[in-house]
């Protein structure tokens, strides 16, 4: 027997599912990147696309545009100093804010990454014809959709509507 044996279980850990997701591909892209010479930890491809695509971006900047805590970024951003794919300077105009620069080797890796990432969408969308779903929007949708409506509001309306009517 499987965990999700049943209907219920199958429904109800959408996280666990997400979850087992994330680390089947990030393991499986992994691979990819090693055979791609690509040298960066899967997890912070997004934040070295996001550097590669701005010249003056700030540890603020890369939180926001990714939607990701402060202090994730910037671990994120120490794993690719110590690859030493990055310079942090000083912003000449903002004597209390840092930009980050990609070095030679961060400007190849990123050029790697970006012909890597254009692949994958194609495999991806491949993946989609396959299961009948384009599961990146799906995936956005459920995001915006808990945005719009938490899942306590959905639990409340949900039962209070239960209630009624017992």
């Amino acid at each position: 027997m499987t965990f999700v044996s049943t209907e219920t279980i199958r429904k109800a850990y959408l996280g666990k599912h997400a979850q087992e997701l994330l680390l089947r591909s990030s393991e499986q892209v992994r691979v990819v990147y090693e055979q791609r010479g690509i040298v960066i930890p899967v997890v912070v491809s997004s934040v070295l696309h996001f550097i590669s695509t701005d010249s003056r971006t700030s540890l603020a900047d890369i939180s926001k545009g990714l939607k990701l805590p402060h202090q994730l970024v910037a671990q994120r951003i120490e794993k690719l100093d110590r690859l030493g794919l990055l310079e942090k300077r000083p912003d000449p105009a903002d004597k209390r804010r840092s930009e980050f620069h990609l070095t030679s080797a961060g400007r190849q890796q990123a050029m790697r990454l970006k012909q890597c990432m254009e692949d994958t969408a194609l495999v991806y969308s491949d993946l989609y014809d396959e299961i009948g779903c384009d599961l990146a929007q799906a995936l956005l949708d459920a995001i915006n959709a808990l945005e719009r409506k938490p899942l306590s509001a959905r639990f409340t309306e949900k039962f209070e509507r239960l209630e009624e009517y017992s």
